[in-house]
C-alpha cells in the first residue's frame, strides 16, 4: 500500500468513526461564519519538497459552517492564494538544466463535513475540539512563466494556450482545462474565546486530478513514436532565436539554459557551429530526453487562522427552541 493509500484508509476510517459517535449526542444547531488567513504552498514537478517555504504565498478566504451537533458540521469555504515553483531552487543538475518554472493563483471553493473529535459546542462549555475535514473542492488555475526574451523579462505569458506539450498537435494529448476538481483533506483546532467568538487553526491538503497546475506533465512537444518535434515552426522574431518559435523557447527552456552557460546573450544564434550544437544535445539528454516531467498529480496545501462568529441567538438557527437558561463561557455571553 503507497503513501496516498494509507493516509486516505486511516482518514476516512477516522471520520466513519466520529460520525457514528455523533448521532448519539445530539446538540443544538447553529450557523458560524467566518474569516480565514494564511499561506498556500504547490508541490509537484518544480519544487524540491512538499513543503518548499521559498514558494509560499499568502492566501485568505471565508467560510460557513452549519453545525447540525457537536460533532458533525457542514463548511462552505472560498479560499484564494497563489502557487509557484522553480528548476533554479533544485539541488539536482537535470532539473537544473530542465529550467522551468511557473507562478499561478488558486482560486479554491469547497464543501466539506467537519468532524469534531471532542464534541464542540461553546453554548454548553464544549469549547475545545480538534477536528478533521473531507469533502470535494473545485479549483481554478492559470500557470504563467516570465518571458524567455531579455527584452521582456517582466512579462509573464499565459502558457495553456501555447499548448507546451503538443497538446492538440499529438495523438491522445488534449489541452488540459484550468478549472478542475480536488478531494480536500484538512486537520484543525477550534477553540471558543467566547459563546460567540471562535478561533482556529487548520491545513488542508488538496489531492487533485491534474498533473498542470505547473503546466507540465509529461513529454515535450516531441511525438513519442517518431521522435519528431511538433513545436510550432513560426521563428520568433524573424529567426533572431536560431529560428525557434515562441511556443518551443516556452515550452523548452534548456536552450536559455544552455545560452546563459555560454556567456552570451540570449538573443544570438549560438547553434550555428556543430561543438555547440553537440553541447545542446548533450544537455537535452542529460535533463532526460523527451520527459518533462514525471511526478504525477500536481498537490497543493492551505495553512490558514481562522476566526468566526456563531449565530446561537439567531432565529434562522433555531433560537427558540433554545433553553432560556445557557451554559456558555462564564461571563463571556453578549
Amino acid at each position: 500500500m503507497n503513501f496516498n493509500q494509507l493516509f486516505f484508509s486511516s482518514f476516512f476510517s477516522l471520520l466513519l468513526t466520529t460520525a457514528a459517535q455523533a448521532q448519539f449526542k445530539y446538540a443544538n444547531r447553529y450557523l458560524e461564519v467566518g474569516l480565514a488567513g494564511g499561506a498556500s504552498v504547490y508541490s509537484g514537478e518544480l519544487t524540491k519538497s512538499f513543503l518548499d517555504f521559498k514558494h509560499m504565498h499568502l492566501a485568505g478566504g471565508v467560510f460557513a459552517r452549519y453545525h447540525f451537533n457537536r460533532f458533525v458540521g457542514l463548511r462552505l469555504q472560498a479560499t484564494y492564494g497563489n502557487l509557484s515553483g522553480d528548476d533554479k531552487d533544485s539541488k539536482e543538475q537535470l532539473n537544473q538544466v530542465r529550467n522551468l518554472h511557473f507562478k499561478s493563483h488558486i482560486f479554491d471553493v469547497a464543501l466539506t463535513g467537519d468532524f469534531f473529535l471532542l464534541g464542540y459546542n461553546p453554548e454548553k462549555q464544549r469549547m475545545f475540539s480538534p477536528y478533521v475535514s473531507a469533502g470535494l473542492a473545485v479549483f481554478n488555475f492559470n500557470p504563467k512563466a516570465r518571458n524567455f526574451d531579455p527584452n521582456f523579462q517582466n512579462d509573464w505569458i499565459e502558457l495553456q494556450p501555447l499548448n507546451t506539450e503538443g497538446q492538440g498537435a499529438i495523438q491522445g494529448r488534449e489541452a488540459y482545462r484550468r478549472t478542475q476538481f480536488a478531494l480536500p483533506l484538512a486537520v484543525g483546532v477550534l477553540y471558543a474565546v467566547h459563546s460567540h467568538i471562535n478561533i482556529g487553526l487548520e491545513v488542508g491538503y488538496r489531492a487533485t486530478f491534474t498533473d498542470y497546475i505547473d503546466d507540465v506533465g509529461l513529454y515535450y512537444a516531441t511525438d513519442a513514436v517518431t521522435g519528431q518535434s511538433v513545436y510550432e515552426q513560426t521563428p520568433y522574431r524573424d529567426g533572431f532565436f536560431d529560428n525557434k518559435s515562441q511556443q518551443e523557447l516556452m515550452s523548452d527552456r534548456t536552450y536559455e539554459y544552455f545560452v546563459q552557460r555560454q556567456g552570451e546573450n540570449l538573443g544570438t544564434n549560438v547553434l550555428t557551429n556543430q561543438t555547440s550544437l553537440d553541447e545542446y544535445q548533450r544537455l537535452q539528454t542529460q535533463r532526460g530526453g523527451i520527459f518533462r516531467g514525471a511526478k504525477g498529480f500536481d498537490r497543493y496545501l492551505f495553512a490558514m487562522l481562522t476566526v468566526s462568529y456563531n449565530f446561537i441567538d439567531n432565529g434562522l438557527v433555531g433560537a427558540r427552541s433554545r433553553r432560556k437558561k445557557r451554559n456558555g463561557c462564564p461571563g463571556a455571553q453578549f
